[in-house]
């Protein structure tokens, strides 16, 4: 009954903090649940379809695929692999897990693919050293089964490297990461999923270089599988990562045109205004050039008002380049996050009373319904998301939209709920480790 009566409790006060916010939006003929994808698509430049995309220019490599079969082994091997799962069951630990299996990679080397490892114990173990902060020992296991059994390791790849690459940027060795891109060039199709978030998080960490080369090598056939789906992220990035050496004051009509001429060998078709200096210069102006106090006064629909959460984003991300020293695609990442939350914040057919809507409960529930991998809360996009409000308030308060006052509560909210939930996430996720100082 005291749960119910809670719950209760905390539907009103959802309700009169909506009420207290927002106000009803001006009707217009809208796409409620297509917004977000249409405000970005619009900004940022790829032509959508439903279809896979086609390119006359020159055909896709031929697509690899990572071997599932394991190798045939005779009944009296059968039943050494089977004794060595019946003895794994009844396990606890990783000590007497990790041993179990250190046994089992010294004496029956050729019997490791049947095992199929990838399929439940390196998960089991890697969990275990996560949530103890062993993170190392979890790494040299990965390293170790990568160089010696690689066609075990090759079909969970994506999880495996995504961690081996975390862990080597989180503890500075930036240049030992790109050694471990070499799977996701070569089986792109494989795992999107991992792909994308080992791409997210090289970006979150200053990695421009490493994932601009990435994603060149990957986007053609990731954007044309028939079985991957968001593809498109791909292509906003590369378009960025060739805006970036363009991307400073002092840009020339010489400029512009280079760049629009560098984004027309993108295999993948943009909007036309892509490829038209003249936007280009617009864009460019409205991430460069200082502003002054944002409002929404007259954005009286929804989609409105988001239009404008845009251009402030952009503009936000050129204050991340200069004042925080992110490189243009961390920025990016970044500005993403926070042009997230400013979307999702506001209810459907509603639209801000004030310009600019934080409360702790709002930054909160917001980020835990955005920032998911599943049902698990995913720490690189939670705490990018809460670094981004954390530095926005600053951004706002430089240019008029809010005062001090404003910005200090914003910020203290931001660290308080960084303090609340960042231990559980250190337990779950191995790239939490790298969002261990807060704000970056």
């Amino acid at each position: 009954m005291e749960d119910l009566e809670r719950r209760q409790l905390q539907v009103k006060r959802q309700a009169e903090e909506e009420d207290e916010l927002f106000e009803d939006a001006l009707d217009e003929e809208e796409f409620e649940n297509e917004l977000y994808d249409e405000a970005i698509d619009e900004m940022d430049g790829e032509e959508e379809t439903d279809e896979p995309f086609e390119d006359s220019k020159a055909e896709s490599r031929p697509r690899k695929r990572v071997p599932e079969e394991i190798p045939r082994i005779s009944d009296a091997e059968e039943e050494i692999v089977v004794k060595w799962w019946e003895e794994y069951k009844k396990m606890f630990g990783n000590e007497e897990i990790r041993q179990h299996l250190e046994d089992f990679l010294r004496d029956h080397p050729k019997l490791v693919p049947n095992l199929e490892l990838h399929i439940e114990v390196l998960f089991e173990l890697g969990a275990g050293y996560v949530k103890q902060g062993r993170n190392a020992e979890y790494i040299d296991l990965l390293l170790k089964m990568r160089s010696r059994f690689a066609d075990s390791y090759l079909k969970s790849f994506g999880y495996y490297d995504r961690d081996i690459i975390s862990h080597k940027i989180t503890i500075g060795r930036k240049d030992e990461a790109a050694n471990f891109l070499n799977y996701f060039k070569q089986y792109p199709e494989h795992d999107p999923d991992n792909l994308f978030k080992t791409i997210e998080f090289m970006m979150a960490n200053n990695c421009q270089e490493m994932v601009t080369d990435l994603v060149q090598d990957v986007y053609y056939d990731v954007c044309t599988s028939p079985e991957t789906f968001g593809g498109n992220e791909l292509i906003d990035i590369l378009a960025m990562a060739y805006m970036a050496p363009f991307l400073k004051h002092g840009f020339t009509d010489v400029d512009l045109e280079e760049l629009a001429s560098k984004l027309g060998t993108i295999r993948i078709i943009l909007n036309d205004e892509f490829y038209q200096p003249d936007f280009l210069r617009q864009h460019f102006e409205l991430i460069l050039n200082s502003r002054e106090k944002w409002d929404i006064d007259d954005c009286k629909t929804r989609s409105k008002v988001i239009d404008r959460y845009y251009e402030v984003s952009l503009n936000f991300m050129g204050f991340l380049h200069e004042r925080k020293g992110k490189d243009w695609l961390a920025a990016y990442f970044y500005k993403n996050m926070i042009f997230r939350y400013l979307v999702n914040v506001i209810p459907e057919r509603k639209r801000p009373k004030q310009t600019f809507v934080f409360t702790k409960n709002k930054i909160e529930t917001t980020i835990a319904r955005t920032c998911k991998s599943f049902i698990f809360l995913d720490s690189r996009s939670a705490m990018v998301s809460l670094n981004s409000i954390y530095w926005f308030a600053e951004y706002l308060e430089g240019t008029g939209s809010i005062t001090q006052e404003q910005r200090v509560m914003i910020q203290r909210w931001c660290v308080e709920l960084y303090n609340e939930g960042f231990p559980g996430l250190l337990r779950t996720d191995l790239s939490a480790k790298a969002f261990e100082r807060f704000p970056l």
